[in-house]
C-alpha cells in the first residue's frame, strides 16, 4: 500500500518525530492518520511505500504527489528523508507542520 504524507511534527530541535499519513486507495486518499517515526520507518519495511504530499490550493485539485520517501541509515539511528528532486515544497522537511494540532 502506498501512503501520502500529509505534514510532519517536529521537536524543540527540529527533528520529524511525527508523520500525518492517509493511505491512497486507487485516486482517493483514506482517513488520515498518525503516526511516529519508527512506526513509518517499520511500516516500510514491511513493503508499504510513502511519499510526500503538497496540497494543490491554487487550483483545487486536492492532494498532489510529491517525492518518494527513503530510510536512511544514520550515525545513531535510522530516519527518512525524501528523495532529492529538486522540488522544496515536496521536501519531507518543508511539508505542513502539525506541532499545535
Amino acid at each position: 500500500m502506498t501512503y501520502y504524507v500529509l505534514g510532519v511534527k517536529k521537536n524543540q530541535q527540529g527533528v520529524i518525530t511525527d508523520l500525518r499519513i492517509a493511505p491512497l486507495n486507487g485516486n482517493t486518499l483514506g482517513q488520515s492518520i498518525t503516526r511516529t517515526e519508527m512506526e513509518v520507518i517499520q511500516l516500510m519495511q514491511n513493503g508499504h511505500a510513502f511519499v510526500t504530499s503538497e496540497w494543490a490550493y491554487h487550483n483545487g485539485s486536492g492532494w498532489m504527489r510529491g517525492a518518494d520517501i527513503q530510510i536512511v541509515n544514520g550515525t545513531h539511528r535510522k530516519y527518512l528523508r525524501s528523495h532529492k528532486d529538486g522540488t522544496p515544497n515536496d521536501n519531507l522537511d518543508n511539508l505542513l507542520r502539525f506541532d499545535w494540532v
